[in-house]
């Protein structure tokens, strides 16, 4: 065997090797790719599993308090839907006495299906935002949901009975986990709405007045830049007012929303004064892969009149899906001892259990959401009644009212190519009237700007007169902000 023999050996043997190598690389990405998905796939089992279980332990809870409350009247019990009508009218609840407009019966589903709204890339709208704020970037109306911001704020008084709850309630420990409990669920109406609700123009307003909850709201845009949201709500029971300045920031992958501002509580009865702070939210997965959202941050109600404290901690999500959308929490004496110890999911429940033992309380529990939900934008029941603008009501509203808004309206009614041009005409004539006025914003309608003595930060306090000139019919001081003519 000559030279050229050894190296034409040599040359078949080094192909041999290398195509077998490259075989066994091959055969190893594929175990590898194969351990991702069973390991993806136990992942997923595992959560489903932790869901499962906690959906058993909510059902498990609620059974329990239903047979012992069974022989309880059907006026102690709460409702969410038309039914309530029959046993609670306005003559059982002092302050929506005379506001007409409303009708009896809610809705059950809104004219057009989310489904049917046309996809648009969405990095084609925020590639040119990364690290800006998102409220002064113009977003089509494919990427909205057909309610405001004001109305999306006047989502947090769907459980509005956990503060009746409250103000009944004769143990100040016991009633600071029923306020915790309603600023939690105020979060449950977020699980899987990834769809962002039209920014209110400067001096919009929004008012809502649920009979079967007893409660009159009222709401208005009382800054431009920053956005900032005003509201103020009453019952027979509690005042409740705030105020809202969600910042907004693109990071590539996911949004993150930052809220300021600070939400307080007055229950009328027992003359305490209760606040706190909402948590960050982010939105993920916004580019590539299911958009999900997560909450996190500590939420920390405070009785300004004893000092005892309830704060829960929303727990982020793991890379793994661990501690999936978890709350915990301790209420504190006013000496710092942990009296009560609190466990749950933002977006189904949360119980109570004495940090010395004892039996479990549900504080809350989400409402079921209706069989269309996820048609409909993943809308709760509470939250298809909010743009409802009937013939009856058209009357006794306000020019400045969002069910008035001609883009969110048309959006509503599936019209997405007149709702994206009247939302285009809106938002110039709003940039022309700011000109006029040297650029500042307008002095608020319904609210003026204070310090709260008890946080010493900024509040808006309603200056009153709303519901007064809407039973006159006398509206002074209102511009035609939806003239949606371009000027």
């Amino acid at each position: 065997m000559n030279a050229k023999d050894c190296q034409e050996i040599s040359k078949h043997f080094k192909e041999s090797t290398d195509n077998l190598l490259k075989i066994f690389r091959e055969t190893l990405y594929s175990f590898e790719l194969r351990e991702i998905y069973w390991k993806n796939r136990c992942d997923k089992e595992t959560e489903n599993k932790i869901v499962f279980e906690n959906s058993l332990e909510v059902l498990a809870a609620q059974n329990l308090k239903f047979e012992e409350e069974k022989e309880e009247t059907e006026e102690d019990v709460f409702y969410d839907f038309p039914q309530v009508s029959e046993e609670l009218g306005p003559e059982d609840k002092i302050l929506i006495k005379n506001i007409p407009g409303y009708p009896s019966v809610w809705r059950t589903e809104i004219p057009f299906k989310s489904s049917d709204v046309p996809p648009l890339s969405l990095w084609g709208v925020l590639k040119k935002a990364i690290g800006k704020d998102l409220t002064k970037l113009p977003v089509p109306v494919n990427f909205c949901e057909p309610i405001s911001m004001l109305q999306r704020l006047c989502e947090d008084m769907e459980y509005a009975e956990l503060l009746d709850k409250a103000s009944d309630c004769h143990n100040p420990l016991l009633r600071i986990q029923y306020i915790a409990a309603f600023a939690v669920s105020s979060y449950s109406s977020t699980d899987n709405r990834t769809t962002k609700p039209f920014n209110p123009l400067l001096g919009e307003t929004y008012e809502f007045v649920n009979v079967h909850k007893g409660f009159k709201y009222i709401s208005e845009q009382v800054m431009h830049h920053p956005p900032v949201s005003a509201c103020y709500c009453e019952s027979d029971n509690y005042i409740f007012w705030g105020e809202v300045n969600v910042i907004t920031k693109f990071w590539g992958k996911s949004l993150e929303l930052v809220p300021t501002g600070v939400t307080h509580l007055l229950l009328k009865k027992t003359k305490e004064h209760f606040s706190w702070k909402k948590v960050k939210t982010c939105v993920n997965n916004i580019i590539i892969g299911k958009v999900w959202i997560d909450h996190y941050g500590e939420l920390t109600v405070t009785n300004h009149k004893n000092k005892e404290t309830c704060t829960v901690k929303f727990i982020p999500t793991g890379w793994r899906s661990k501690n999936a959308k978890k709350i915990e929490g301790v209420v504190q004496k006013k000496n710092g001892n942990i009296a009560y110890v609190l466990t749950g999911y933002w977006h189904q429940y949360l119980k109570s259990k004495a940090a010395d033992g004892g039996a479990e309380i549900l504080l809350w529990a989400k409402n079921p959401l209706p069989n269309n939900s996820e048609d409909f934008y993943h809308f709760t029941r509470f939250t298809f009644e909010l743009n409802r603008f009937e013939k009856e009501m058209e009357p006794f509203l306000i020019l400045t009212d969002s069910r008035r808004r001609p883009d969110q309206r048309a959006m509503e009614m599936g019209k997405l190519d007149l709702a994206n041009d009247c939302k285009s005409n809106l938002e110039h004539n709003q940039r022309n009237r700011r000109k006029k006025q040297g650029g500042d914003d307008k002095k608020s309608r319904w609210f003026y700007k204070d310090i709260e003595e008890d946080t010493g930060e900024v509040q808006w306090i309603y200056v009153g007169g709303y519901w007064e000139s809407r039973e006159n019919q006398e509206w002074t001081d209102v511009c035609r902000i939806f003239d949606s003519e371009k000027e």
